[in-house]
């Protein structure tokens, strides 16, 4: 996940498109079961997670094959990550399963400036290079500026681009900006504009208006 992208409603900017695209990915509301390790050593992180091939099939945990992911990370001023995953189903579900699978990924989340809260910078590309999956390859950029307008130290703005080519359909664009407004230490209201141009790489370009309303407790 990018830290800098956090506030963009768009789910290209969330899950990895080539791994949620082209896999059954252990997501709300199919969230499967899975285990993870993490090693630190300095600026240094290593991550190396398995999942359910098929996070519908509760019976065995592996049963209907699995999904390997490794990303290493360095922390500085930015967090710089480089990733890798296969996904294998199995058993005798498995043709109505996505194909085997695997791809490859790297993410710079840099912060602009020092002190706090500064504005940030993300960009993301990831590539799927067997031509079975759903998504080929998608690339993510885009900026957070918190406290954009004199006065409003809380409130935060973003933009971002993302881009999929989806196999035997097309290319999707979407480009959007969103702002939050903090009306109370746990109240937000969240205008969000977006143009996708060709969802799904092959529908008519649409714009989409959002208001999303924050509400916290503690």
């Amino acid at each position: 996940m990018l830290d800098s992208a956090g506030l963009l409603l768009n789910g290209s900017f969330g899950a990895e498109p080539i791994w949620s695209g082209d896999t059954v990915a252990p997501i709300f509301p199919m969230s499967g079961i899975g285990a993870m390790a993490t090693w630190h050593s300095g600026a240094w992180t290593s991550r190396t997670g398995v999942f359910q091939g098929d996070p519908q099939d509760r019976s065995s945990a592996l049963h209907r094959g699995a999904t390997w992911m490794e990303e290493g990370a360095w922390h500085g001023s930015g967090t710089y990550k480089l990733g890798a995953w296969s996904y294998r189903p199995d058993g005798p579900a498995a043709a109505q399963l996505p194909q085997a699978d695997w791809g490859a990924y790297f993410s710079i989340d840099q912060a602009l400036a020092g002190g706090d809260s500064p504005p940030s910078a993300f960009v993301r590309a990831g590539w799927s290079p067997k031509r079975v999956g759903a998504v080929g390859y998608d690339f993510e950029a885009g900026l957070l500026v918190p406290g954009l307008l004199p006065g409003r130290t809380q409130d935060q703005f973003s933009l971002g681009v993302a881009r999929a080519r989806f196999r035997g359909l097309g290319t999707e664009t979407t480009f959007e900006a969103t702002y939050q407004i903090v009306l109370a230490p746990h109240l937000a209201l969240q205008p969000d504009l977006q143009y996708v141009v060709h969802p799904d790489g092959t529908l008519p370009s649409a714009l989409v208006a959002t208001l999303r309303l924050h509400v916290g407790f503690e």
